[in-house]
């Protein structure tokens, strides 16, 4: 006779198991989701929850200071290239790193850095995919 164990989520307590006796993938009462161990992210907690920060938290501060300067006139197609190739993103990272109190790893930097290039495009309004403006965390719309 095959004598299993009991199972549960270790935040929630959860006990639904599947066919192998895992615990199944659910919701739990902190309404995050609950994935088995080996399908967790391997990406840590902490930069988890810095990269799920509003997007305005990322964007706003760069497009103050470099909008007129850099996007202003400019079509998307050269505002992603120059997003992709030639903006420094250093200080962000160095923001990330103090934030988080440690060294971000390769991985870690590219997350960051394609987080802050989503809200950057996110809030740049383009008229005829030509930048006129962005939004700011206010909602308030400056060209």
């Amino acid at each position: 006779m095959k004598k299993s164990k009991y199972k549960k989520c270790d935040r929630c307590s959860y006990d639904i198991q599947d066919e192998d006796g895992d615990i199944i993938e659910h919701y739990c009462i902190d309404n995050q989701e609950y994935l088995p161990p080996t399908k967790q992210s391997k990406m840590k907690p902490d930069l988890k929850k810095y990269l799920k920060q509003d997007s305005h938290y990322f964007s706003e501060g760069h497009l103050e200071g470099w909008y007129k300067a850099e996007y202003a006139g400019q079509l998307k197609r050269e505002v992603k290239y120059k997003l992709q190739n030639t903006h420094d993103t250093s200080l962000e990272i160095e923001n990330a790193e103090s934030e988080l109190g440690r060294e971000l790893k390769e991985k870690e930097k590219l997350r960051v850095v394609k987080k802050l290039n989503k809200s950057i495009l996110s809030a740049l309004v383009f008229k005829r995919k030509v930048a006129v403006g962005f939004f700011n965390s206010l909602e308030e719309f400056n060209s």
